[in-house]
């Protein structure tokens, strides 16, 4: 957010800042402050936007001043600054995707452990092997469909809350149930890393044998 003023406004702000400063080091001032007035900036705005390239050689060629073209600087930032570290964060997201692909596998095995009986029976009892491997893939599916909602409601939830709070300390207006398209890539590839979690547990629940889990502990 700018707020702009007119230039008689801004010195009658600050002529009279030497001559505090000197009286507050004790030392008289130096005279009339309105003799060093100077601009500092002047902000153009050309008629042709292909032009603003000569125009910024121009004057650093001709004179003292250093131009700079807003949007330059804006994409210098966003390139030097703010695209690192959107890459730091979402590598730390990828991360947290991988770990908790991990923790979903480790469960459904340890699921499909405790539940060998039950499979078992179902087999026994004239279910195929397909049908075991879609179920304890659909069961994997499912968790992962309920934590993908879940993730949705707080995240958006929490951006809804937090944006008049966002919008008055920062000036930030931001639309908080707004999805982008990267964002639906993300939840595919969450969707499809749960589906991959589920899938070990199982391969394994297909490959057992009935008769040693109802023979077995």
């Amino acid at each position: 957010r700018g707020i702009y003023v007119t230039l008689p406004s801004v010195w009658h702000i600050h002529e009279n800042e030497a001559d505090v400063h000197a009286r507050i080091a004790g030392v008289e001032p130096s005279g009339d402050a309105t003799a060093n007035r100077e601009v500092t900036s002047v902000l153009l705005r050309l008629r042709a936007v292909g032009m603003r390239l000569w125009m910024t050689q121009e004057i650093q060629k001709r004179t003292e001043s250093m131009a700079a073209v807003p949007v330059n600087e804006m994409h210098r930032l966003f390139q030097q600054v703010l695209g690192p570290l959107q890459n730091v964060l979402l590598g730390i997201a990828a991360l947290v995707v991988v770990v908790s692909a991990l923790t979903i596998m480790a469960t459904f095995y340890q699921a499909a452990e405790r539940r060998r009986r039950d499979l078992a029976v179902m087999r026994s009892l004239g279910a195929h092997r397909f049908e075991i491997l879609s179920l304890v893939l659909l069961e994997a599916l499912l968790l992962t469909l309920v934590g993908l909602g879940a993730g949705m409601l707080l995240g958006h939830g929490g951006l809804a809350a937090a944006g008049g709070l966002m919008r008055h300390s920062l000036g930030l207006s931001i639309s908080p149930w707004t999805i982008d398209r990267i964002e639906l890539y993300a939840l595919g590839f969450v969707a499809l890393g749960g589906l991959l979690a589920g899938l070990l547990p199982a391969i394994f629940a297909y490959f057992r044998s009935p008769v040693k889990d109802l023979a077995g502990p």
